[in-house]
């Protein structure tokens, strides 16, 4: 700071007068200059039978001597004159004089701060000096007593203690300096950084970092998140995490002592992807071409170095990279021409920028706008046909999607000529949705070849046709019905209905399979039907209620429809089993072998009679049950020894298997005798785990 030095009428500078004696230059003969010694702040008092002195070292620094007496907390500033800026061992030795005549009584501290030091240029030196212009250099020292009660102080270097006072020499040795001080950095957005701020002090101060980023402290606010001193209580490295734009400024680092402070400071630039483009406009559009224009957005301290195109419309997976000329467009073009579009269909636009550190956020979309109609290009695919009723020829394709009819009016236009002819017959479908055109004529040979192919036309013109196919004709339904057909009955609820396959032609075509009608007797009305593969020639029918006559009929068909039916056959079903379960069963184990004895089961008049028995049986280890038969009422099992057995007992006649008894668990087989009967059984629990075993059957006849 550049200032100018009041001075009062006399010509000297207000406050405390003293005179500079021994100043090279000057000597006796030249006016006495009088300048500010010391400037009181608080009460002041000069210390009785003390007179103020004045002190020169051999550097031609003068400064203004004590002794003062300063009241409890109330500092002291002194201000002294230097012809040049001095060192900071120099100063260290001037703040040691300044402060060695100051005293504190008994009951006091003395406190010792000063501040920056600022020289001034002031014209001070009367004519009659050799050196019309001083350097005054104002350090600013603030001493402040602190009451202490109950201690007295002693001298810290020299200087004398009396009863009154004691006086206190405050001389730091070693100045503060920055050792290792911020530089100028440049960074990438997203990046941390460490700002290195180390420095040296006396060891008997303590020092404190502080940093500032354009103005204000780095710890404070939102931006907090971001900064976090490392390095421990000796090092203020300030690292900075994951650095946005905004963090781009003056960084300054201060280092506080008791004594004075130092900083040093530096810039950092954060660089970023650009921002977006701005006012993206479409300023001529064609069936297959737009032009575009942009303006620039913020390139965030680092030049764009190119741009790129996107395009969206209500057919596409979000936006995709549009193909332009140029094909490549550098940083300072603001136009392109964007290519390969689809005509008649509706497009959004928009641009991004990219540059070194990477691709920018993109621009806000430009205005919806419609490409202009042409004539289509796309022709259907998948043309195929086949099938139908007779007389029919029958044409299939994949419409074209909207995106690819390139304007109004659009339809398809279908050709087809039987093979080996050389006109082609076509006609028109209007509508564009449509995917299949049925021509149905009985000049039409049952199972034929026909070339086919299918075109597509709009308000502007006709487009290509798909591909040359052939295509068969449809089919003429089977003429012949199934041969040598037979019924027979296998329960009291099935039939079995086979026959005899149909004789090919190729009118024909491909026999899909057969048709199998079956009604009861008196119940023709409520037929119903079955279908097997073409492959098959028999077809079990269940369901069905017992001891009824039931009469079924085939026939054959394709996808021309089906064939004329078969002779009908006939079979009755079979009394239904025995509604009742085999009873009394017993059980008896002697050493490893099990005797199993049950009741006979006697059937009614309207029930099939008992031709045999079945025993299911399992281990309690087992999930798989087994089936032994028998025309017997017992039968002798050998069992694993200590595996519980689980089983029941149906029986068997013509008309499928009776009631089952009680399910029974014999215990796994001991040394002891064991003997049961239903009566004595209760709460079999089926078994889940498998375990072997052996059996083995003895009866007087085996099925």
């Amino acid at each position: 700071m550049v200032r100018q030095t009041p001075h009062n009428a006399e010509g000297t500078t207000p406050g405390t007068r003293c005179r500079w004696d021994g100043v090279p230059g000057v000597g006796s003969r030249s006016r006495d200059l009088e300048t500010v010694a010391a400037k009181q702040l608080g009460d002041v008092t000069r210390m009785p039978g003390e007179s103020q002195k004045l002190a020169q070292d051999r550097t031609g620094h003068s400064m203004a001597l004590g002794p003062w007496r300063l009241r409890p907390r109330h500092p002291l500033t002194i201000v002294f004159l230097s012809r040049a800026e001095p060192s900071e061992t120099r100063l260290l030795r001037l703040i040691h004089y300044l402060t060695s005549g100051i005293y504190s009584s008994a009951d006091t501290l003395l406190q010792l701060a000063f501040s920056a030091p600022a020289f001034v240029a002031e014209s001070m030196a009367p004519e009659s000096l050799a050196v019309p212009l001083t350097l005054t250099l104002t350090l600013t020292l603030t001493l402040t007593l602190i009451p202490k009660l109950g201690e007295r102080h002693k001298p810290v270097h020299g200087g004398t203690s009396d009863s009154s006072h004691t006086p206190v020499v405050v001389s730091p040795t070693e100045p503060t300096r920055i050792t290792l001080a911020p530089s100028d950095m440049d960074v990438s957005v997203g990046e941390s950084v460490v700002l290195p701020c180390q420095a040296r002090h006396d060891p008997l101060l303590r020092g404190t970092f502080t940093w500032y980023f354009n103005g204000a402290r780095a710890d404070a606010g939102d931006d907090g998140a971001h900064f976090a001193k490392v390095g421990g209580s000796a090092s203020g490295d300030l690292m900075i995490r994951n650095i946005q734009l905004k963090h781009s400024g003056e960084y300054v680092c201060v280092v506080q002592t008791a004594v004075e402070s130092v900083s040093s400071a530096a810039n950092l630039t954060v660089r970023g992807s650009p921002g977006p483009p701005e006012n993206v406009k479409v300023e001529e559009i064609t069936d297959t071409t737009a032009q575009l224009s942009w303006r620039e957005g913020a390139d965030n301290r680092s030049p764009v170095t190119c741009y790129s195109v996107q395009a969206r419309t209500p057919f596409s997976v979000g936006w995709q990279t549009a193909t332009t000329v140029p094909e490549v467009i550098d940083g300072k073009t603001r136009t392109a021409t964007v290519v390969e579009l689809r005509p008649w269909v509706e497009y959004e636009f928009r641009v991004v920028a990219s540059n070194k550190i990477g691709g920018g956020e993109p621009s806000l979309p430009s205005e919806k706008v419609r490409t202009e109609e042409a004539v289509p290009e796309v022709p259907p695919s998948e043309v195929s046909g086949g099938g139908g009723s007779r007389s029919e020829l029958v044409i299939t394709w994949d419409p074209v999607p909207e995106e690819l009819q390139s304007g109004e009016g659009f339809g398809y236009v279908v050709a087809f000529r039987p093979l080996g002819v050389t006109d082609w017959i076509q006609t028109v479908v209007t509508s564009a949705d449509t995917p299949r055109y049925v021509f149905k004529n009985d000049s039409i040979v049952p199972f034929s070849l026909y070339e086919v192919k299918v075109g597509v036309y709009n308000n502007r013109g006709e487009g290509p046709f798909s591909p040359v196919t052939t295509v068969f004709s449809a089919e003429e339904e089977p003429t012949a019905a199934p041969s040598r057909v037979s019924a027979r009955s296998l329960s009291a609820s099935e039939i079995r209905v086979t026959w005899g396959a149909v004789p090919w032609k190729l009118s024909n075509g491909h026999l899909l399979g057969y048709e199998v009608r079956y009604w009861s007797s008196g119940d023709e009305e409520s037929a119903s039907t079955v279908t097997v593969a073409a492959s098959e020639t028999s077809a079990t029918l269940g369901g069905l209620r017992s001891n009824l006559a039931h009469h079924a009929a085939v026939r054959a068909f394709n996808s021309a429809g089906a064939g004329p039916f078969s002779t009908t056959a006939s079979a009755t079903t079979r009394k239904p089993p025995p509604s009742r379960p085999p009873g009394n069963i017993v059980w008896n184990t002697t050493d490893s072998k099990v005797l199993l004895s049950w009741d006979r089961v006697r059937a009614t008049e309207h029930e099939s009679a008992v031709t045999g028995y079945k025993v299911f049986y399992r281990t309690s280890g087992q999930s798989d049950t087994h089936v032994l038969r028998t025309n017997e009422t017992s039968v002798e099992l050998l069992l694993p020894v200590r595996e519980d057995c689980v089983l029941e007992v149906k029986a068997t006649t013509d008309g499928g298997d009776g009631a089952s008894s009680e399910q029974i668990r014999i215990p796994g087989i001991t040394d002891t005798d064991a003997r049961g009967s239903t009566s004595a059984i209760a709460n079999v629990h089926p078994m889940s785990s498998y375990v072997p075993i052996t059996l083995c059957f003895i009866a007087n006849a085996l099925w």
